[in-house]
C-alpha cells in the first residue's frame, strides 16, 4: 500500500497517528498542490485532526535541534535553526523521532495512556474512555462493563452490560471481535456502537464494515449509518435498519428525547441516575417528552418532569414513583 493508500483509506487509525503521519510526510519533502489539499480536508474533517497535528508540532518545537515545522492552516516551512533538515535523514529515522514526539507528548499530557487486557466498568452517571494497547479507542457509557483480551492473533472484548462506542484501530491479522449477549460483532478497522438492553443487543456502525453473527446462525453484514438487533440468547437478529441522528449524543454529554413516551424516557433515565424512577400508574406511559438535557444534570430532571407534564412526584425508600396528579 502507498503513501497515498493509507492517507486516502476510510479505516485509518486514530487522529494521533494520522497527526504523526502528516507531520512526517511533510517534512520528507515539499507538499505538491495535491498533498497541500488533501492536508487541509484532513485539517478540517474532525476537530480532533487539528489539535492532534498542534499537540505533536508544539512537542516537536521543543525537542532540541528539531525546529523546522509544517505550520497549520497554510502549509509553510522554515529552515533549521542548527542547519539539520529533514533531507538528512532516511524516512525511518524521522519516523521513529515522531514517534518519540508523540511518546513525550503522551508522559506530559496523560491524553495517551493505555489500558491493559481486563475488567473494566463504569457506575450510573459515570463515563471512561478506554485507550486500548492496540491504539483501539472504547468510550464506555454510564453502567457499563467490559473485558478486554487482546492476543497474537485476536482482539476479543465481552461488552457484559451497558453501552460502548469502539473507534478499531486497524490490523487485519488481529480481528476485533466484541461480544455481547449471544452474538458477534467482528471488524478490522471501523467505528462502530453496542448497546446491551434487557431486550436485546444493538449494533450501529458508523464508519467502515462490521459483520454481526449471531448463535442461531444468522449473519449479516453491516455499512456504514446501518444498524441491527438481536436477541440476549443470540435469537431474531432483525433487518437492517438506518441509525437514529441522535444515537451518540451521550458521547458529547447529552441525552435527546422527541416525542418519546414516558416509560421509554424513564427507562433511559435510570442509566444515569442511582435513584430509579418507577411508573406507578399505567396509563402515564403514552405520555411523551421531547428535549435535550445534559448528562451531568440529569439528576435534576425527575424535579422538572410535573412542569413538562401532567405527572407528580412521590419520594419513596425505593426511589421516586411517577403519579398522576391529585
Amino acid at each position: 500500500m502507498s503513501s497515498d493508500d493509507v492517507f486516502n483509506s476510510p479505516q485509518l487509525p486514530s487522529a494521533q497517528e494520522q497527526a504523526a503521519e502528516w507531520f512526517i510526510r511533510l517534512r520528507d519533502k515539499l507538499p505538491s498542490e495535491e498533498e497541500r489539499c488533501a492536508f487541509e480536508q484532513w485539517l478540517a474533517a474532525d476537530p480532533r485532526n487539528r489539535e492532534e497535528y498542534q499537540a505533536i508540532q508544539g512537542v516537536w518545537q521543543e525537542l532540541d535541534g528539531l525546529r523546522d515545522t509544517v505550520s497549520v492552516g497554510g502549509i509553510g516551512r522554515t529552515a533549521a535553526t542548527r542547519g539539520v533538515g529533514p533531507r538528512n535523514h532516511g524516512r525511518g529515522a524521522w519516523r521513529a523521532v515522531a514517534v518519540a514526539a508523540v511518546l513525550v507528548l503522551s508522559l506530559l499530557t496523560g491524553w495517551f495512556a493505555l489500558y491493559d487486557p481486563g475488567s473494566y466498568q463504569t457506575a450510573k452517571g459515570e463515563q471512561q474512555t478506554l485507550r486500548l494497547a492496540d491504539h483501539s479507542v472504547v468510550h464506555l457509557n454510564s453502567d457499563s462493563a467490559l473485558r478486554v483480551e487482546l492476543a497474537t492473533g485476536r482482539r476479543t472484548l465481552h461488552l457484559q452490560r451497558g453501552e460502548a462506542y469502539f473507534e478499531v484501530a486497524h490490523d487485519p491479522a488481529r480481528p476485533f471481535v466484541v461480544v455481547a449477549g449471544g452474538g458477534t460483532t467482528r471488524a478490522i478497522g471501523t467505528r462502530f456502537n453496542v448497546y446491551r438492553q434487557p431486550s436485546g443487543v444493538r449494533v450501529s456502525v458508523m464508519e467502515g464494515r462490521v459483520e454481526v453473527a449471531v448463535g442461531s446462525g444468522g449473519k449479516k453484514l453491516l455499512n456504514a449509518g446501518e444498524t441491527v438487533s438481536y436477541g440476549n440468547d443470540g435469537s431474531a437478529l432483525s433487518p437492517i435498519g438506518h441509525n437514529d441522528n441522535d444515537l451518540l449524543d451521550w458521547l458529547d454529554g447529552r441525552i435527546h428525547f422527541e416525542a418519546t413516551p414516558l416509560n421509554e424516557v424513564v427507562e433511559q433515565l435510570n442509566r444515569y441516575q442511582k435513584t430509579p424512577l418507577r411508573i406507578a400508574d399505567p396509563s402515564l406511559n403514552h405520555l411523551e417528552l421531547s428535549g435535550t438535557f445534559s448528562i451531568a444534570n440529569l439528576q435534576e430532571l425527575p424535579q422538572l418532569l410535573p412542569r413538562m407534564l401532567p405527572v407528580s412526584l412521590e419520594h419513596t425508600e425505593d426511589g421516586v414513583l411517577l403519579l398522576r396528579p391529585n
